[in-house]
């Protein structure tokens, strides 16, 4: 348990209030105000269990505890509104962002989270030839997640960056590594996703790149 070692180092061995408020004053330099309170849960219950001590009856640490919570608001992520996704599928350079444009296409076509869109396969992307259709047979749910791709700028962007994909790829995976006007045979991974938000950032000039959202 942290606690313990942390109580150890300090060089004592007691369980009285002092100790427990000198322990959350270190962590509140270094963690949210929230996951202090996360902190405190898992604590109380650990405390109770293995020494039955209650440290909830301690009100001075419960106090400190919620006044680090008062005010506090978690870092919320952006979303792109329409026009700006518009703007960056229409206007962003395929040589270097069409992967990142598919990618986004899922995203928004078929609510796609970060997982799902890493594990599409080319069996599951399939051109009708009025529009594209994706089926993954399984993703968070267990159950099959079925939508068409439609829109015209959107069904065009897929069908370039199957075109970029070397008919000799060594892998199935539907999304692979871009590199220029050129793919390469080595799988997207879920945190290579992740950043994909913050390219597009970059690209529409915004200072802020960290908290993004597409998917």
């Amino acid at each position: 348990m942290a606690f313990i070692d942390w109580r150890k180092q300090q060089g004592t061995e007691s369980f009285v209030e002092e100790v427990f408020l000198a322990y959350f004053e270190d962590k509140s330099q270094h963690y949210a105000p929230s996951t202090l309170w996360s902190i405190y849960s898992m604590l109380k219950s650990k405390m109770i269990a293995n020494h039955n001590i209650d440290i909830s009856r301690y009100s001075r640490l419960l106090t400190f505890v919620k006044t680090k919570n008062v005010g506090f608001q978690s870092k919320q992520a952006s979303v792109f509104t329409p026009e700006e996704i518009k703007k960056f599928l229409l206007e962003a350079p395929d040589s270097e962002f069409l992967v990142i444009k598919a990618v986004t296409v899922f995203g928004i076509s078929g609510g796609c989270r970060g997982e799902e869109i890493c594990n599409v396969m080319l069996g599951h992307v399939k051109d009708t030839g009025s529009e594209i259709v994706v089926r993954i047979p399984e993703s968070k749910t267990y159950t099959a997640k079925l939508f068409p791709i439609l829109s015209k700028t959107s069904v065009e962007i897929i069908r370039r960056y199957i075109a970029l994909r070397p008919p000799n790829s060594p892998t199935d995976r539907f999304f692979i590594l871009q590199r220029g006007n050129r793919c390469f045979g080595q799988p997207i991974g879920k945190n290579t996703i992740a950043q994909m938000p913050r390219k597009v950032a970059a690209f529409l000039n915004y200072c802020e790149l960290k908290n993004y959202l597409i998917f």
